[in-house]
């Protein structure tokens, strides 16, 4: 990012002047620029993390609810300019208080990282996900429809339920998730009227029992 570029030009910067002392009468004019580049580096460095705070989800890794709402609107709003195509995929982790109760939260914590990391593995640099419940995960695929998505999310899902998973007590199990997809809907539409309707799509595939595939809504 342009930040962290600017946080190593202005450190090489100040390991230039400490490894060539001033030896002019500005020495006390160098020291105090030398003092605000500290400053500044810090400052920068104290943005950065805070950012990172707001915007990424403490466990995952991934967008928080709120970050991923707001990187929702924007593909929704180029939708409504463009007519693009923008799929929404709902991800809800089966009998997940089964597996904290059985087996801890630690676990709990490990499958939730597990399933993160290969949403980031798998989705392209212009897709986004994020965690917006305990267990649950949203992700957005802008200018691709939901039968292209699908070919993910399926690659997402299989590669999930094949993770063994072994505990401290050398017993050895499996998870699964359920999936919802959906097309945008036609205009006009809010984009609380675009998660309703992958909400739908994800209790039609529980109620089906058909997690190994996700439906998907058309409107």
């Amino acid at each position: 990012s342009f930040v962290s570029r600017l946080i190593v030009f202005f450190f090489f910067f100040f390991c230039l002047m400490i490894r060539r002392p001033p030896r002019s009468p500005l020495f006390p004019y160098t020291t105090l620029f030398r003092s605000g580049m500290l400053y500044l580096i810090a400052d920068l460095s104290e943005q950065e993390r805070l950012r990172k705070e707001a915007y990424h989800d403490d466990l995952t890794g991934l967008y928080t609810r709120g970050h991923f709402l707001e990187q929702l609107s924007t593909y929704t709003s180029i939708v409504a300019r463009h007519d693009h195509a923008l799929s929404l995929c709902l991800c809800d982790l089966d009998d997940f208080k089964h597996v904290n109760d059985t087996y801890g939260h630690c676990m709990g914590d490990r499958v939730l990282k597990t399933f993160a990391w290969i949403v980031s593995q798998e989705i392209r640099n212009e897709d986004c996900a994020g965690r917006i419940g305990g267990d649950e995960f949203i992700l957005a695929f802008p200018q691709v429809d939901a039968s292209v998505a699908a070919v993910c999310i399926e690659r997402i899902r299989k590669r999930f339920e094949a993770i063994a998973f072994n505990t401290d007590d050398r017993e050895c199990f499996h998870c699964s998730v359920t999936l919802g997809l959906a097309d945008c809907p036609p205009h006009p539409f809010t984009d609380e009227e675009f998660i309703e309707l992958t909400d739908k799509s994800l209790y039609r595939a529980k109620e089906l029992e058909i997690g190994r595939a996700s439906c998907r809504e058309r409107v």
